[in-house]
C-alpha cells in the first residue's frame, strides 16, 4: 500500500511543476476507508481517464507509464478500489476505497 500512495502522490507533485499542494484526506465510511488524495494542478482530462490505469499509459515526455497501473493493481490486491475523479475546482482527486479489515495480529504479552 505504502507503494500504491507514493505512486499516487508523485503523480500529482508532477502535475504541479510550478509547486502547489497536495491534499490527503482519510474517512472512515461504513464498513470502508476512504482515502483520497488531491492535487491543483490542471487536472486530467475526461477522454484519457478510461485509459489511466492501463500499463505504458502515459501523457508525460518521461516515465514508463506503470505507477498508476501498478498502483491500481496493489489497491485490488487489497480488495479495494481506485478512481480518478476531476476536482471540484481544479486539479485531480484520486479516491481509494479499502474494506476495513480487523486485525488478525496477536498482541504479545509480556
Amino acid at each position: 500500500m505504502e507503494e500504491a500512495l507514493l505512486h499516487i502522490v508523485k503523480n500529482g507533485i508532477e502535475a504541479l511543476p510550478g509547486g502547489g499542494t497536495i491534499e490527503c484526506f482519510l474517512e472512515k465510511a461504513g464498513g470502508a476507508l476512504q482515502i483520497r488524495i488531491r492535487d491543483h494542478g490542471a487536472g486530467t482530462q475526461e477522454n484519457l481517464r478510461a485509459r489511466i490505469f492501463e500499463p505504458f499509459f502515459t501523457t508525460k515526455v518521461y516515465g514508463a507509464g506503470l505507477g498508476l497501473s501498478m498502483a491500481d493493481k496493489v489497491i485490488r490486491l487489497h480488495g479495494g478500489t481506485l478512481s480518478l475523479q476531476a476536482g471540484q475546482e481544479r486539479g485531480t482527486e484520486a479516491v481509494i476505497i479499502l474494506p476495513q479489515q480487523e486485525m488478525t495480529t496477536a498482541v504479545p504479552t509480556l
